[in-house]
């Protein structure tokens, strides 16, 4: 049976580096930080005080007053970076079966900030249960998900997708969203196209529940999975999107299993850190970090990792981990990882269109 090629055709984001595809992008490739001291709540009883934070950024603008009302803060950066991404693919919506259009949405922890909310005014409370009527529906991590339906009709397949990790990361917040459309279908109606999407591969540690395999077993089937589905060697792969969390055991894990695919020198190959620029979006990494990888195929650009000085001893090999600039060089195809807690791991690529 012939597979039917995928291709991306939209992007859209809203991350702490920029509020759209175009600053997003800009800035990464130039290097410049997310990171900033929190704005968002008191931070006098935390020992932590900085995070990525989106910034300058007017939900009042996008939604009325009713719709934020419903909506917890993670479901309104969805529908912001769908509503870029359907705009940037200039889809004509009344003329596609929207039966066969699906919304796949990815979230670490749903509505956490309402759920936050909701305790705190409850334990401040004399005891009596008393909830938002909206409580439910703005936690649930499958809400995001079925918005974007709701306002664009869509009927396919509608689900979302669970995964978080951090242990001594920068947190950060945003969204990211592709429109992923058959070729054909995409040149038929002489959609701009991104990438093709060459493959994919998917993979258990099946190891610790929130380490990684200290060899990367689980990364590496992952990751030659996705060499296989796409019918790709590791030497056709030319920027590699590191899930890299900036966590001793999993960093150093991840390059092993690296190591043992590319090779100790992999001279072709240029490697970044992305959440070194964004922090760590937890269900949002894995979409932004693939976006990160699209634009460096499409404008043959690797963005670089930022604020490391240092690369830990232990990592053996010569990796080219891109550190400090971006580097210019021709990308044909990109791999991007992204892992998760119980040892998920999840591997992309995604390569010029032949």
């Amino acid at each position: 049976m012939n597979q039917r090629r995928v291709v991306v055709t939209g992007l859209g984001a809203i991350t702490p580096i920029g509020n759209n595809i175009s600053d997003f992008w800009s800035n990464l490739i130039e290097g410049k930080s997310g990171a900033g001291a929190i704005t968002h709540f008191d931070t006098s009883k935390f020992k932590t005080k900085f995070a990525c934070e989106v910034k300058g950024f007017d939900f009042g603008n996008y939604f009325d007053r009713p719709e934020l009302r419903k909506m917890d803060k993670f479901t309104q950066f969805a529908m912001i970076a769908a509503d870029e991404a359907i705009k940037d693919s200039f889809l004509d919506l009344e003329k596609i079966d929207k039966r066969k259009v699906g919304v796949i949405w990815g979230s670490g922890n749903g509505g956490f900030q309402t759920f936050q909310e909701q305790v705190i005014e409850f334990a401040k409370g004399d005891g009596t249960p008393r909830f938002n009527p909206f409580f439910i529906p703005k936690v649930i991590a499958d809400i995001a998900s079925g918005w974007i339906s709701i306002k664009y009709g869509f009927m396919g397949l509608n689900f979302t997708t669970i995964s978080a990790c951090a242990t001594s990361t920068v947190m950060g917040e945003g969204a990211g969203a592709l429109i992923l459309e058959e070729y054909e279908h995409a040149k038929k109606r002489g959609a701009k196209i991104y990438a093709e999407v060459a493959g994919g591969g998917m993979s258990a540690d099946a190891y610790h529940l929130t380490g990684t395999h200290p060899e990367g077993e689980g990364a590496l089937l992952g990751m030659q999975d996705a060499l296989d589905d796409a019918g790709m060697e590791p030497s056709n792969i030319d920027y590699l999107n590191a899930h890299a969390t900036s966590t001793p055991l999993g960093d150093l894990s991840e390059t092993k299993a690296m190591i043992r695919l590319f090779g100790e020198n992999p001279t072709h190959l240029n490697v970044s850190a992305t959440k070194s620029a964004t922090g760590h979006l937890l269900g949002a990494a894995g979409a932004i970090e693939a976006i990160a990888s699209i634009l460096a195929v499409k404008n043959d650009i690797i963005p670089p990792t930022i604020n490391t000085q240092n690369v830990d001893p232990e990592i053996k090999g010569s990796l080219n981990l891109t550190l400090g600039k971006k580097v210019c060089k021709k990308v044909n195809a990109a791999m991007s990882n992204t892992f998760g807690f119980g040892g998920h791991n999840a591997t992309a690529i995604f390569k010029k269109l032949n």
